[in-house]
């Protein structure tokens, strides 16, 4: 399946795929897949050249001298949470009713539609994001909370050898504080304990306190390490 809006361009001295952020902000999403300090200032020349910003992927911080060194900036930082999952993990039955799924791009539509209610414009998923997600892991789940046959809650789940992750938790403005959150933190870690896997990951941004204390409250447990987008401008 091709991506509508995506490219890739190669440089002798590197190489990198974009494509548009999300439909809401004028960012293109910058994904490195060879070059070093010499590439990536040329990419912000290029960038400057053409109007264009660009906003990377995730990196760790053990990636980071190199994009510094050559003249871009930290945009946003993301923090890591793990939990380690045993057989009896969340034994505890949930009192609001979470329904589970294969994550397929019939999906798509209905996330990127409730993401416009719920996230700044900068947070919202696209086809293309959604895509990649699915693209990442081995399998993939969709939870979801409903009220009248409409999502108001969802976690995007992928699993990957022993280890999984929260691609996604969204929960609509109205069903918030209501415990939508923990009950889809709750299936999901009951699932993937009784499929014998090791751990749950995922991030947010440092700032989010709210969604830092559900996390928390839920049995994960905060990183060392944090995540960084890097911007070209």
């Amino acid at each position: 399946m091709s991506l509508k809006g995506s490219r890739k361009v190669i440089k002798v001295s590197g190489s990198y795929k974009t494509r548009r952020w999300n439909r809401d902000v004028e960012i293109q999403y910058f994904e490195k897949t060879r070059g070093g300090k010499y590439f990536l200032r040329k990419c912000i020349e290029k960038a400057k050249e053409e109007d264009i910003l660009f906003h990377s992927s995730t990196l760790h911080k053990k990636q980071l001298q190199p994009w510094i060194l050559s003249g871009w900036k930290i945009s946003s930082e993301l923090c890591i949470y793990t939990k380690r999952l045993t057989n009896n993990s969340n034994n505890s039955k949930n009192k609001i009713p979470v329904r589970r799924k294969d994550f397929k791009t019939i999906d798509f539509k209905h996330i990127t539609e409730l993401d416009r209610e719920i996230f700044d414009p900068y947070w919202r998923s696209s086809y293309e994001t959604l895509f990649e997600t699915l693209q990442s892991c081995r399998k993939n789940y969709l939870y979801t909370y409903e009220e009248n046959n409409n999502i108001l809650g969802y976690c995007i789940l992928g699993i990957t050898l022993k280890s999984s992750f929260v691609q996604r938790l969204a929960v609509h403005p109205k069903s918030q504080r209501k415990g939508v959150g923990s009950s889809l933190l709750c299936s999901v870690s009951k699932d993937m304990g009784e499929k014998n896997v090791q751990t749950i990951k995922l991030n947010t941004q440092l700032d989010n306190s709210a969604a830092k204390k559900l996390y928390q409250q839920n049995g994960f447990v905060i990183e060392t390490d944090v995540l960084t987008i890097m911007s070209s401008g």
